[in-house]
């Protein structure tokens, strides 16, 4: 255990900490998780359990219904001034609906939502990793992550890269085995249409970027470094922890927490 009573990182508090330390500091050193969810993000999560009962063998329709029935159990979400749960229903029926349309192909499944923790040489914290899914494919192991979207994105983003990284970092560990690739399935939330006669446009609903460790070891080299960086920031025994008021998400919150401390 470090300086800070930190047990380990995820890609997700090492993204919060690069973007803003103090959300940081509350969310994985006070353990102060209070930051509403918003439509879209429960969306995701409901499709996310969706996914996981599917492939964990639970018949279509009843994994639709354990997905349904934590998005209504759900009540700290941020509405906003449109939205509603009928909203992110819908969306989420269109998403399964394009999944079983335009399915991956996926090999033999070796693992869905599997969860490491592992040390890695050279970080001093260990990594935890939430794994969507794990398929072997022409004797080699593929990663998988379900991304929900509204518009495609053409090419990884770097935070997927760092995602991509620490999952292969864990995988590797974990199993001895070497992930080949990160698949980072993308699934609309809301048809394609032709922009003049609004209809559907027939493109695909389901588009994959890939990750590909052989072809890009520099990710890995690179994201390790960042890593081992990011941590001894994170555990420095005295540093100011400061709002970032630019970031649209935490920003407001940390920003009155701020104040309320001066």
């Amino acid at each position: 255990m470090c300086c800070m009573g930190l047990t380990h990182i995820s890609y997700s508090s090492v993204l919060l900490f690069l973007n803003n330390p103090a959300a940081f500091y509350s969310k994985y050193v006070l353990l102060q998780r209070d930051q509403l969810s918003t439509p879209a993000a429960l969306t995701g999560s409901a499709f996310h359990r969706y996914m996981e009962g599917l492939h964990k063998g639970i018949p279509r329709e009843q994994a639709k219904e354990v997905a349904l029935a934590f998005m209504r159990s759900v009540t700290d979400v941020d509405w906003g001034k449109t939205g509603n749960i009928e909203q992110c229903m819908i969306k989420f029926n269109l998403l399964v609906e394009h999944y079983h349309r335009e399915p991956p192909a996926l090999g033999k499944i070796l693992g869905v939502e599997s969860v490491f923790t592992e040390k890695i040489p050279g970080i001093k914290l260990p990594i935890k990793c939430v794994v969507d899914l794990i398929h072997e494919q022409d004797g080699s192991v593929v990663l998988c992550d379900w991304k929900t979207v509204s518009a495609y994105q053409d090419k990884p983003t770097p935070a997927q890269v760092l995602q991509a990284c620490f999952y292969y970092f864990v995988v590797q560990q974990a199993w001895k085995q070497t992930p080949v690739r990160f698949d980072i399935v993308q699934i609309k939330a809301t048809w394609n249409t032709d922009f003049h006669t609004k209809k559907r446009d027939g493109s695909p609903q389901i588009r994959t970027n890939s990750i590909d460790f052989l072809l890009q070891p520099f990710y890995l080299k690179g994201i390790k470094e960042l890593a081992k960086r990011t941590v001894i920031q994170m555990t420095r025994k005295k540093q100011p922890f400061l709002p970032n008021l630019r970031d649209d998400y935490e920003g407001e919150a940390e920003f009155n927490r701020f104040l309320a401390i001066c």
